[in-house]
């Protein structure tokens, strides 16, 4: 999680969506002492942007002009290290901040935008820049190179950490929360569309239901963070649970039942992962761990946010259950 105050997040009832000093100031945000980088690329890119959201350019045709910049000129020479991806990570942080700070009610519009792009057949830098992982081949837009470090590098910070610089200032705590939600929301939608990787939706939702426990309940100063013990924040680990499931649930729910966790790596688990007995009892105890959430727990948020992810999991077993018994007569 990055620094809360870096993003200003733009409601629903703003008149008009994204006002136009937000598009603005895209330019003077992001601090390169290249002019081709801003002028070139980023100003073409951002004036795109605007055009997809005014509704001027469809998606398809949106996502062709931001990626036209780039597919069709050469590796900007800017004196970097990786100047082969240097525009197109500058391209995922502009990306990155409208799915951040744009109207929720406009974020599925922006994961739609994603996966047009990713299926822009042309190469990147007319070839010249090259996949180290693909023995050297050059970069396509297909699976948006380099994006999930970008992401990454803003959203590191675990909500205790958060939260621990805010303990005193409610306002600042609540709008620390409402980025948090922003961000597992937005990362939610993105694995939903395979721009990133499904794993993450079993590592978040395993952190929050089974790993994490209540910060009150841990002595240590710093919490070791490769360990079993991730400090629980109800009100930002719960939430952000229940928008894992709404967006993943009938996926993972499918997942768990053919018993396909066991192909994930080590990594991808948390350490601290409960074990069951047989794989559809890791549903129940999310299901269960939601209900009591929701019973017990003083905040009205967070209680209203689990009863709505114990809905979703009932609905996805009761459907898919249905469905089984089904097939199970036709045979």
């Amino acid at each position: 999680m990055v620094d809360t105050d870096f993003y200003s997040l733009i409601g629903d009832d703003l008149q008009g969506g994204v006002p136009p000093n937000w598009f603005n100031a895209q330019l003077a945000r992001y601090k390169t002492n290249s002019d081709i980088l801003r002028d070139f690329y980023l100003a073409q890119e951002v004036s795109a942007f605007k055009a997809f959201h005014d509704g001027v350019a469809t998606t398809e045709q949106a996502a062709h002009a931001i990626t036209r910049p780039i597919s069709t000129n050469p590796v900007p020479s800017v004196g970097t290290s990786s100047d082969e991806i240097v525009a197109v990570t500058q391209l995922w942080r502009l990306y990155k901040d409208a799915l951040m700070e744009w109207p929720s009610s406009r974020t599925q519009d922006l994961v739609a935008l994603g996966v047009a792009i990713s299926r822009i057949p042309d190469q990147i830098h007319r070839g010249e820049a090259l996949d180290d992982d693909e023995d050297e081949k050059p970069l396509t837009w297909q699976g948006l190179p380099a994006i999930y470090m970008v992401w990454r590098d803003a959203h590191w910070m675990h909500p205790s950490d958060v939260v621990q610089q805010r303990r005193d200032d409610t306002a600042a705590r609540q709008r620390a929360r409402d980025v948090y939600l922003k961000q597992q929301d937005v990362e939610a939608r993105l694995v939903a569309v395979g721009i990133f990787k499904y794993k993450f939706a079993f590592r978040s939702v395993i952190t929050a239901l089974e790993k994490a426990k209540r910060s009150e309940d841990h002595h240590e100063q710093e919490p070791a963070r490769d360990g079993d013990f991730e400090p629980l924040e109800l009100d930002f680990h719960i939430p952000a649970a229940a928008r894992w499931i709404k967006h993943n649930g009938q996926r993972m729910y499918t997942s768990i039942v053919k018993e396909e966790l066991k192909d994930l790596e080590e990594q991808d688990i948390p350490r601290g992962a409960h074990q069951f007995d047989r794989p559809t009892d890791r549903w129940k105890f999310w299901e269960q761990r939601f209900s009591d959430v929701a019973r017990d727990e003083l905040d009205d948020f967070t209680k209203a946010e689990a009863q709505v992810a114990v809905n979703i999991m009932r609905d996805i077993r009761s459907n898919l259950e249905e469905e089984k018994g089904m097939r199970d007569d036709l045979r």
